[in-house]
This record gives structure tokens, C-alpha cells and sequence, in this order.
């Protein structure tokens, strides 16, 4: 035979799949009459599920796609209350190292034409690249998966229709649909993972391969997956060049793409959008924290703010991670009351994407069961993501409303001190960052304003009749005011403080709450 005359042993298989949806799309693939040996495996073939059934050399499998596959994805898809799926698909750089190889054996055998071999110009590799747009096996499976997908939603609702069904888990929703040309807010994901032994694999071990980068290290065990395609395409065309200086190289590369591996593995998983709850809430105990919290990697206390309101949403949501926000937080010892403080909980991958005002009211009302008494929350509703910026600038930008009860040690308030705590314009005050979190923020001076202050009463809480030692302040401030440290000074780091204004030290804060948090919220998402 003229042309190209390979010496392997085993012949190229192809699937017929790859052999009409993949190759017969690009222009220098001609197969018929090849020279390169080949065998054809017929549709049947091509799709068994059979363990000992052979796999396409090209794709290693990628476009049979078996039934547990399809019922796998329709399991994970099930748990989900989203009707409409896109798919998408990570195919492995090595598939395309594959259609290369057989293309770079097919183009030695059209220039060596009638003649009793190659000249030694025409045995020069191509550079490997990889031209996904050519070469569209990913677009191939990503359409056959689709189609099997509706297929099998469509043949589930006929046995329904027909037969009923028991087992409402096992049901299909009439409306669930997968596309694969419009992007879509839900997806399934699909990574192919290659076989740990292909290729790849095979061709490093042929010749050492240096690496592109120190950083970069390759070893013969790695199966091309996680390098990222510019150290794919480096290491493949470094063992290319080093392979080139033997004999007869084209009968390794022949022997290496009849070479059996393993097939593919899918790795699947779903994602929706997250899902937003914002609220308020009030806090009534002076011993929970709003996180968790932990001091030197023991847990203080067992439970928290974040962990009450979040554990029912996960539970309803059905999800397993959630993050919490709020604007700001109060210290573990004060309370929060009044409107509640706003707060936003991100629901991450729920099943559950869409809930009405009802369920909102339900959900509301288990926190509150399960917390009571130490918090209550209100106001819940589904908010934008976008939304979440009123919560991260209202830490800077809202007013907060205070109630402080202080103590006179050895002298009580008298009249004139209460009327110089009636602060009715903005006193600009100057604050470092205070002592007692000084171990986790940064030494600041701070410029904040007492916005108003209005003594509420005198009360008589010692001993002697007439004494009054305890005065309660309203107060409202800016954000980020530490109000405790406006009472006694820190030690003069914050200034003018209430000590200064009355001239005397012996004034201390044995009691503070937050009475309210001036912030509009939560706003609420109209296409919920």
C-alpha cells in the first residue's frame, strides 16, 4: 500500500458518534481508504452499557452516555424546586490531544501521496493546539445529553400519566426541561474527568518533559486534568519534540492512540442562585453573641444570633451552608431593641429557590418559637443581592439610638450635671480605637458625633433616701461611636467624653442598649 505504512498492532477504534457528529465536520479528516488503522464501532456498540463493551479511542466514552448517568443527574436535579436547567460542560484537554494525534497521522499520509514514504520535511509534527470551535465535541455531548435528559423526562411522565405513581420522590415535574442553548440563571455542570492512565500519561513517559515554569512540576502519575491548558499544550508539544528525534516515531504515536485506557468519569453537580433574606432583629439577652465565638479555640457559649436565625432558614431552604450579615453588631451585653437591628441571611445552593409571603410568615415564626427568649425577628423578606450594599454602607452611613444608664460612684447627679448632659447639637468627638479591642483593630483616631443626648430621668437606687447615683441617657449617634468609651474616657483616649463634660472621673456606663437602628430596611425584592 502507498503513503504512510504504520506498524501497530491494534487499530484506531472510533465510536459512531465521534466517527458523524465529530469528525465528519472537519475538512482534513478523511478516513476512508486511511492508511491509519481503524475499526468502526457501530451504534449499538457505541452506546452499550456493557462492562466488558470497548471504548472509542478518540473520546474515551465521553459520548456514550449511560443510563445511570442520565438518572444520576435527574436524582440531583430532583431535589431542586427549579423547573428550567442549563448544562454545561468541562471536557479534558487530553480528548483533544487525541483528535490531534489522529489528524497529524492522516496529514503524514496525504503528503507522503504515492511514494515509497516520508521525506524527511514532510515528518516534522504540527504544533498541538486546541481549536474547540473545530474539533466540537463539547458542544456534540453537551446537545446528546440534553436530548437524552428530555427524553427521559418525557418517557418518566408517560408511565406516570399512565400507571401513577406512589412514590411522590420519584415523581418527574411536568415542567422540568434542560436546554443547552440559552443560558439560564440554574445549571447542571458536567466535568469529564479523564482516566488517571491516557495519552497524556503515556506520551510523558515516552521522553522527560521539563516544565514551563519552576513553579510548574509534571510527573508521569498526573493525567493532564488540573495543569491548565497553557502547561497542557507546553508539556504535550516538549514530549512532541523530544519524540520526534527517534526513528520510526510515528508508529509510537499509532501504537499509543490504539492504546486502551479506562473511560471517563462524570462529576456532576447543580447550582442555583442563592437566595436573600433580609430582616431585623431584636436580642433581649445580655449573654448571647451575635456569631459564634470563640477565644483561644474553646467556644464561648453554645449558642448565637447567627445560629438561631439561620439553622430554621437552612432547614426550610434545604441547604447546607448559609452566610450571615448585619449592620454592625452590638456588644454581647447589650441588648438590641426597638425596631431590631436589619440584618440579611445568603441561602447557598437552596433547593428550595422560591418562597411566597405565607412561608416567609411561617419561617418567622419558627425562629421566634426556637429562640425565644433571647431573640425575635421581623420584617422578613426575599431581597436582591445588589441590596446587600445598603447594608455594608449603612455600618458607615446610619444613625443609632441608644439608651445608657451611667453610675456617679461617691456623689449623685446633681441638677446642673444633668442639664450639661442635655446635648441637643452635634458635639464632635475624637476616639482611638478603644482598649479593649485594640487585640483586633487597627490603632485609628476616629472622628464621631454625639448627635443628641436627653437625660430621662433620675433614679434613687441606693440606700440613702435622696441619693440619686444612676442616670439614664438617650442618646443618638453616628456609626461606628464607641458609646461606652464616650461615658468614662478609656483613659482619655476618647475626647470630649462625659466624664470631661462634667469635670470629674467618677462617672462610669453600667448598662447600655441599643434602643434603635435608623436604616431603611430590608427593601424588598417586587419579583420574588
Amino acid at each position: 500500500m502507498n503513503g504512510l505504512q504504520l506498524e501497530v498492532k491494534q487499530k484506531v477504534a472510533i465510536c459512531y458518534f465521534c466517527l458523524h457528529e465529530v469528525l465528519s465536520k472537519i475538512p482534513y479528516f478523511s478516513i476512508e481508504n486511511s492508511v491509519v488503522p481503524v475499526k468502526f464501532l457501530d451504534e449499538v456498540t457505541s452506546k452499550s452499557s456493557d462492562i466488558g463493551s470497548e471504548n472509542c479511542n478518540l473520546c474515551y466514552g465521553i459520548l456514550k452516555i449511560l443510563q445511570s448517568t442520565v438518572e444520576g443527574i435527574m436524582n440531583r436535579v430532583g431535589q431542586f424546586t427549579e423547573d428550567n436547567f442549563f448544562i454545561t460542560v468541562h471536557v479534558p484537554d487530553v480528548v483533544y490531544l487525541n483528535f490531534f494525534l489522529l489528524g497529524a497521522l492522516l496529514n503524514w499520509e496525504a503528503k507522503s501521496g504515492g511514494g515509497d514514504g516520508l521525506q524527511p520535511d514532510n515528518k516534522a509534527l504540527p504544533v498541538f493546539s486546541i481549536d474547540t470551535k473545530l474539533i466540537n465535541i463539547k458542544e456534540v455531548f453537551r446537545n446528546m445529553l440534553c436530548n437524552r435528559l428530555n427524553e427521559y423526562c418525557d418517557q418518566r411522565l408517560n408511565e406516570q400519566q399512565k400507571h401513577g405513581s406512589q412514590d411522590r420522590t420519584e415523581m418527574v415535574r411536568p415542567n422540568l426541561r434542560f436546554t443547552c442553548n440559552t443560558p439560564l440563571p440554574c445549571c447542571v455542570n458536567v466535568v469529564i474527568l479523564p482516566p488517571n492512565q491516557n495519552l497524556f500519561t503515556e506520551l510523558l513517559a515516552e521522553k522527560a518533559v521539563q516544565p514551563r515554569s519552576k513553579k510548574m512540576k509534571f510527573s508521569y502519575i498526573e493525567n493532564g486534568n488540573d495543569m491548565g491548558r497553557n502547561n497542557f499544550i507546553h508539556a504535550v508539544n516538549c514530549a512532541l519534540e523530544s519524540l520526534e528525534q527517534q526513528s520510526r516515531y510515528e508508529d509510537k504515536l499509532g501504537s499509543l492512540l490504539t492504546k486502551n485506557f479506562d473511560r471517563v468519569q462524570f462529576q456532576i453537580s447543580v447550582s442555583v442562585p442563592q437566595v436573600f433574606i433580609g430582616g431585623r432583629y431584636l436580642k433581649f439577652s445580655r449573654t448571647l453573641s451575635q456569631t459564634p465565638w470563640f477565644i483561644g479555640g474553646r467556644r464561648k457559649g453554645t449558642s448565637s444570633i447567627e445560629e438561631l436565625i439561620t439553622e430554621p432558614m437552612k432547614l426550610f431552604f434545604k441547604c447546607d451552608s448559609a452566610m450571615f450579615r448585619s449592620s454592625g453588631r452590638e456588644d454581647i451585653d447589650v441588648k438590641m431593641l426597638g425596631n431590631g437591628r436589619p440584618f440579611a441571611v445568603e441561602l447557598i445552593t437552596p433547593c428550595v429557590t422560591k418562597v411566597t409571603s405565607d412561608e416567609l410568615k411561617t419561617i418567622q415564626e419558627e425562629i421566634n418559637s426556637t429562640s425565644k427568649p433571647d431573640v425575635k425577628v421581623s420584617h422578613l423578606h426575599v431581597v436582591k443581592k445588589e441590596n446587600l450594599d445598603v447594608l455594608r454602607n449603612g455600618e458607615t452611613e446610619k444613625t443609632k439610638e441608644y439608651l445608657a444608664i451611667l453610675f456617679s460612684k461617691g456623689e449623685k447627679f446633681s441638677p446642673n450635671e444633668v442639664e450639661k448632659l442635655k446635648i441637643i447639637s452635634p458635639l464632635e468627638i475624637n476616639q482611638k480605637t478603644p482598649l479593649r479591642v485594640l487585640h483586633r483593630r487597627s490603632l485609628l483616631d476616629r472622628k464621631r458625633r454625639i448627635l443628641w443626648a436627653t437625660p430621662e430621668g433620675v433614679e434613687l437606687k441606693c440606700e440613702q433616701e435622696g441619693i440619686s447615683h444612676y442616670l439614664t441617657l438617650r442618646i443618638l449617634t453616628e456609626a461606628g461611636t464607641y458609646v461606652k468609651e464616650w461615658v468614662h474616657g478609656d483613659l482619655g483616649r476618647t475626647s470630649p467624653s462625659v466624664c470631661d463634660i462634667l469635670g470629674r472621673t467618677n462617672v462610669d456606663i453600667v448598662q447600655l442598649d441599643v434602643a434603635n437602628v435608623h436604616l431603611t430596611w430590608p427593601i424588598e425584592d417586587k419579583n420574588s
